[in-house]
């Protein structure tokens, strides 16, 4: 199982957007309980725009030592892949940055789900989506919900 993860609005919510903010990651135990609760651990991959200015050990940086073994990459950016995208995923770069990423590690036949905090990223009702309040990051209340979703892919 591959966790396609996004920081902003699903670890902490959107508004906090200065690395000093407290807030910041204030929600990533969410993440981590499922995480530790799931065996076989799922592979992570971080999808979130911090990937864009942070190299994969930065981000790792921002989980618990016993978390990061699972981070395994980040998705590459729409624009470095969108020649090779299909056409029913152009719309969607967030979707197409994921499939992207596992047409390139030759995951493409693995169940997959993204934990995102933006839907119109992906195609409507993908069934690949976890989608979580911006408002307030993931929740106590989507732990449960996110192993279900986790467990019925597998």
């Amino acid at each position: 199982m591959i966790l396609f993860v996004d920081f902003d609005g699903v670890l902490h919510p959107v508004e906090c957007i200065d690395t000093a903010d407290p807030g910041l990651f204030s929600q990533r135990w969410c993440l981590d309980e499922v995480v530790r609760s799931l065996h076989p651990s799922p592979r992570l991959v971080i999808s979130s725009a911090w990937r864009r200015t942070r190299r994969l050990d930065e981000l790792k940086r921002f989980f618990p030592s016993d978390i990061e073994p699972f981070i395994v990459g980040k998705t590459p950016e729409f624009r470095e892949v969108m020649t090779s995208v299909p056409d029913h995923l152009f719309s969607f770069p967030r979707e197409a940055e994921c499939w992207s990423w596992l047409r390139i590690n030759e995951a493409l036949a693995e169940p997959w789900l993204a934990i995102d905090d933006q839907p119109g990223q992906f195609r409507p009702f993908s069934p690949n989506l976890y989608a979580v309040d911006p408002s307030t990051g993931l929740t106590e209340s989507d732990v449960p919900k996110l192993m279900e979703v986790i467990r019925a892919k597998r």
